[in-house]
């Protein structure tokens, strides 16, 4: 069965709201907020709580490792990949598909024209878990030659890996329902198709 557009654009604005997903993904689990909506206020209302020169310190590190050029590659990234989830649950509605597509343009316009919204909500989160001299010594860092190869390699990177590692997970759910199937035949009616 088919995602609902409403379901699509929940996801679309979950996916958006998020340009950092993918290194989060690999961190620790932390709490979360109850919503997204929720997220963005805390972390928009603590920013009046930093001290001026760690957030100006925030800031220079963010745009010293190219945030905002990066945030709006992953809303460009993210944006076309939702486009595609939407366009297929909508089915034949065209209606439906040209509603999508306004709000994915919609969306993808507001972000990338709202950098420094992003960067707000941004500051807090970092001022949370770095000190000013923890700051100052990624700063540092990231403007040496292996911090500028870090942050050059770093989109390829996490192209590849993403692509390795949806190959790789494809891999081991084709064996896990083979092996569930050889152990349990009385499933093999209702299994999906298993991909090579």
């Amino acid at each position: 069965m088919k995602p609902s557009f409403r379901a699509s654009i929940l996801w679309l604005a979950a996916i958006a709201a998020s340009p950092y997903a993918v290194r989060a993904q690999s961190a620790q689990a932390v709490p979360q907020p109850a919503s997204l909506a929720g997220a963005a206020q805390t972390s928009a209302d603590l920013s009046t709580n930093v001290d001026p020169e760690k957030e100006a310190a925030i800031r220079k590190l963010l745009d010293v490792t190219g945030a905002k050029s990066l945030s709006q590659q992953m809303i460009a990234q993210s944006m076309s990949l939702i486009r595609s989830s939407l366009v297929n649950s909508c089915g034949d509605n065209v209606k439906c598909q040209g509603l999508g597509n306004l709000v994915i343009a919609r969306m993808q316009s507001d972000m990338t024209n709202d950098m420094d919204g992003l960067v707000k909500v941004l500051i807090p989160i970092y001022a949370r878990h770095y000190s000013t001299d923890e700051i100052n010594s990624l700063i540092e860092f990231y403007q040496t030659p292996l911090g500028q190869k870090m942050m050059s390699a770093a989109p390829q990177i996490a192209l590849e890996a993403q692509k390795t590692s949806y190959a790789w997970a494809r891999k081991v759910g084709a064996d896990s329902i083979r092996e569930v199937l050889h152990d349990h035949p009385e499933f093999a009616s209702v299994a999906p198709p298993i991909p090579h």
